[in-house]
């Protein structure tokens, strides 16, 4: 396909689909990319309606769309899927072509519709205005779009389509059709953000850093207000906060460029910290869900940053902290945000059997890159501590929570 590279996490095809998308102009909104789906649902529909599938030249064409569109979403909220099997159909290498279908098709299709509808449905709740009766049933996309896919698959066999070959000429015939087509617009998947980030991750002696699924917000505007930049990040974390306990996503990235304050090259850490908590408190007065998160005790038991009812915990690198801290950072600002269920995913915290033994490696594997921490800091577990860490100890610059609340906008 091309030589696409791979990103992270993606096979082969995946990240193909990814460089094409990026090649004609970058992701649409989830939204429209589903709206996108039920389009090619029913020119597939049409197209198996008007002739039969194993003797149509368009229905392979129409099943590479819907792997294409259905895997856009799901490298939008980082899911990983397989490729396509190995091409057992009759339209393989040296096969001879069926002349009809197997009678079970029309029951594949509707298997097709449901998980389609699947989609939409964790769609419609992640960016969009419906908010479920009850997530107890959840059905994520990490599962909707793979059992899309191996309906995909029992058709193209049964259709006698090697879906693979489809995918390869889908593939490329869009990359030169619409190079360029359409205008570049931001994605959380694709942001700046996450380019700007990607250094540090590399660099990161944590063990789970190279393979985290990060969203990224909008570029941040050093010409505007802290509340206007946040006013405009808002709605995405907002959609992170909603699809991350589902789809395992690990963090959402802010990226300011230098210092994060209204003159970065003079900030100071007591700066940062004002700054930092301008940024939280900011960001409860935007929240669609009430938000109070930071009206108690920040410091008490227990305590953790809430956004969209989330429990979130806070990571802050800065060009402020030296070289050997593990919150350095060499030219910009990054503020992360992780939920809760990440760490639970990675087998950390309380009620995970291994999680001492997780810890201590992390540890270690910290000490060993030069960059030790406070173990003592980590174990009394006093959250705010940990988003602005000191620098030394006894660094009272750090304590965000205890800056005065002078407006910064």
């Amino acid at each position: 396909m091309g030589g696409s590279p791979r990103r992270t996490g993606m096979s082969p095809t995946q990240s193909a689909v990814h460089e094409m998308i990026q090649a004609v102009g970058g992701y649409w909104s989830p939204h429209a990319g589903v709206v996108r789906l039920l389009e090619e649902v029913g020119e597939f529909s049409q197209e198996l309606a008007s002739v039969p599938a194993a003797q149509s030249s368009n229905v392979g064409a129409e099943l590479a769309d819907l792997w294409i569109i259905s895997t856009c979403t799901a490298n939008q909220f980082a899911v990983p899927v397989t490729d396509p099997p190995k091409d057992t159909s009759a339209s393989a290498p040296g096969a001879k072509k069926r002349s009809k279908q197997d009678p079970r098709l029309f029951d594949e299709l509707l298997d097709l519709l449901h998980w389609a509808g699947q989609i939409g449905r964790a769609v419609n709740y992640y960016d969009g205005p419906k908010t479920p009766r009850t997530l107890d049933d959840w059905v994520p996309l990490r599962t909707s779009v793979p059992r899309m896919h191996k309906a995909l698959y029992r058709i193209s066999a049964n259709c006698g389509i090697s879906l693979t070959n489809e995918l390869d000429s889908k593939l490329d015939h869009v990359a030169v059709r619409d190079k360029g087509r359409f205008a570049r617009a931001y994605d959380p998947s694709t942001a700046g953000a996450l380019q700007d980030f990607a250094k540090l991750q590399a660099d990161s002696p944590c063990l789970f850093s190279p393979v985290s699924r990060l969203w990224g917000a909008p570029d941040w505007d050093v010409d505007k207000s802290l509340t206007a930049n946040v006013a405009e990040l808002a709605p995405h974390l907002t959609r992170f906060a909603k699809a991350a306990p589902h789809e395992r996503l690990d963090g959402f990235v802010i990226s300011v460029p230098g210092v994060a304050d209204r003159a970065p090259g003079a900030a100071t850490m007591a700066d940062l910290a004002h700054w930092f908590r301008r940024l939280l408190q900011a960001l409860t007065e935007v929240d669609e869900l009430p938000n109070d998160s930071l009206s108690g005790d920040v410091r008490g038991p227990g305590w953790q940053f809430l956004f969209h009812r989330q429990r979130m915990f806070v990571s802050v690198f800065s060009p402020l902290y030296e070289t050997s801290h593990s919150r350095h950072s060499s030219d910009h600002t990054f503020v992360m945000f992780q939920p809760e269920q990440s760490f639970t995913a990675h087998g950390v915290g309380r009620g995970q059997k291994h999680s001492a033994e997780i810890k201590e490696r992390i540890r270690e594997e910290f000490a060993q890159a030069g960059v030790p921490y406070s173990a003592e800091l980590v174990d009394r577990r006093i959250e705010a501590d940990l988003y602005l860490p000191e620098r030394f100890p006894g660094d009272t610059e750090t304590h965000w929570w205890s800056v005065d609340d002078r407006d910064d906008g």
